[in-house]
């Protein structure tokens, strides 16, 4: 039995691949522009070591700003991301200034609420920032680990290099504080 195709058959299916390429190249590019072009953030941050067989090794990151509390911003609405205002201090660590439901013309980050608390005077947030993982190469895993340790033993603090750009960020690295 001889099954006869359309003739666009051919064509939709060379269509279909490049949209599949086009997708994760598109993820890397957006990556790369924010890496290169990106300004840098430092963020305090506790790191838990946790294996993903599928992904690799990672270290699992915690923020102290995801701890805090903000004032909540005007007309927001639950589930849409909301935009931080970013500051540094004279040490060069970054900390969120005030939440906007609106695009900001300064350095911004978009993030999402996660938890609001509401009593008769204050309406107050808990933000979710959009990166938690920094993921190593398998042949540097085990010296992070060891610094890691070495981090904890001496509690010295660790700092996450995060490269800001349009509201979107990548993590870029980390600084272990001596």
């Amino acid at each position: 039995m001889d099954i006869k195709w359309p003739k666009w058959t051919f064509s939709l299916l060379i269509g279909v691949l490049l949209i599949e390429l086009l997708v994760p190249v598109s993820a890397i590019w957006t990556n790369q522009r924010i890496r290169n072009r990106g300004n840098v953030y430092l963020f305090a941050c506790s790191p838990v070591d946790p294996n993903d067989p599928f992904r690799g090794k990672y270290l699992a990151l915690h923020f102290a700003l995801e701890d805090s509390l903000y004032a909540a911003p005007d007309h927001w609405n639950p589930g849409h991301p909301v935009f931080a205002l970013l500051e540094k201090d004279q040490r060069n660590s970054s900390h969120i200034t005030r939440l906007s439901a609106t695009k900001p013309s300064s350095d911004y980050l978009m993030v999402r609420i996660a938890d609001e608390f509401v009593d008769e005077f204050t309406d107050r947030v808990r933000i979710t920032l959009p990166f938690d993982r920094l993921y190593v190469e398998e042949s540097q895993a085990g010296a992070l680990e060891v610094r890691y340790r070495e981090q904890l033993r001496k509690d010295l603090p660790l700092v996450a290099v995060v490269r800001i750009l349009d509201g979107k960020a990548v993590l870029d690295g980390l600084h272990f504080g001596e």
